[in-house]
C-alpha cells in the first residue's frame, strides 16, 4: 500500500476539526498530520510538516485562507491547498482561484465528495463547488477589456473545455483517445500561454477572453 495522503486541517472551530479528522481517517489512504486553530499556526505547521493537502477555512484568526494559500507557495510549495468555506462570495472565490489554490469547496459538501475532491487534488486536478464556479465566472465580474494573449491551440481548447465541465484528466484522456501525460502536456502549454499555473485560473482567463461560455463551466 502506498503512503497515505498527509493532511493539515486549519479551522478555528475545534469541534469541526475533530469531526473532520475522525471522518477522514476512516479512509486508509488519508491521514491528518496536524491541526491549526488560526492562520499563523497553519503557516507554521505547513512549513513544519509539508503536508500533501491542506484543508483551510477562508475565515481564520490571524491570516485568512487566501493569505495562508499565498504563504504556502513559499513555505510548502508542494502542498495542495483546498479552501473549505461557509462562504461562496464571488470575491472570495475569484481571489482564491487567482491565488492558485487546488480547490474551493463549501462546508455543506457531503463527506464522500470531500474525500473524492482530496484525491482529485492529489492527482493534479482543481476542484470547486458548482455554486462557487458560477460566482467566479459571473459576467458582472469579468473584465470589459480582456488583455491580448496567445490563444491556445484547437486541441488545447478542447481539453480546457472538458476541464471546465469538471472532467478529470483521466476521463479527458479516455474521451479524446490520448494518454493522461498528453493531456497534462497540453494543459501545461495552455497555462504557459495564459500566464497561469492551474486549471481554474486558465478557465477564468478563457471565459474573460470569450473562448469558453459560462454555460460550459460546471
Amino acid at each position: 500500500m502506498s503512503n497515505p495522503v498527509r493532511i493539515l486541517l486549519a479551522d478555528d472551530h475545534a469541534v469541526l476539526r475533530s469531526g473532520l479528522r475522525a471522518l477522514l481517517e476512516t479512509e486508509p489512504d488519508l491521514k491528518v498530520v496536524a491541526e491549526a486553530p488560526n492562520g499563523l499556526e497553519a503557516v507554521r505547521l505547513l512549513e513544519l510538516h509539508k503536508p500533501d493537502v491542506a484543508l483551510v477555512d477562508i475565515s481564520m484568526p490571524g491570516l485568512n485562507g487566501i493569505e495562508i494559500a499565498r504563504q504556502a507557495k513559499t513555505c510548502s510549495p508542494s502542498t495542495r491547498v483546498i479552501i473549505l468555506s461557509a462562504y461562496g462570495d464571488e470575491d472570495y472565490v475569484r481571489e482564491a482561484l487567482q491565488t492558485g489554490v487546488a480547490g474551493y469547496l463549501l462546508k455543506r459538501i457531503e463527506m464522500p465528495s470531500l474525500i473524492s475532491s482530496i484525491r482529485l487534488a492529489m492527482a493534479g486536478e482543481t476542484v470547486w463547488d458548482s455554486a462557487c464556479a458560477t460566482a467566479a465566472f459571473s459576467p458582472a465580474r469579468m473584465s470589459s477589456s480582456p488583455a491580448a494573449i496567445e490563444a491556445p491551440s484547437t486541441r488545447e481548447m478542447e481539453i480546457l473545455r472538458l476541464g471546465a465541465r469538471g472532467h478529470p484528466n483521466k476521463e479527458i484522456a479516455t474521451r479524446l483517445g490520448i494518454s493522461q501525460r498528453t493531456v497534462q502536456t497540453h494543459l501545461l502549454n495552455t497555462y504557459r500561454k495564459l500566464g497561469v499555473d492551474n486549471r481554474a485560473s486558465a478557465v477564468l482567463v478563457a471565459v474573460k477572453q470569450g473562448w469558453i461560455g459560462l454555460g460550459e463551466v460546471s
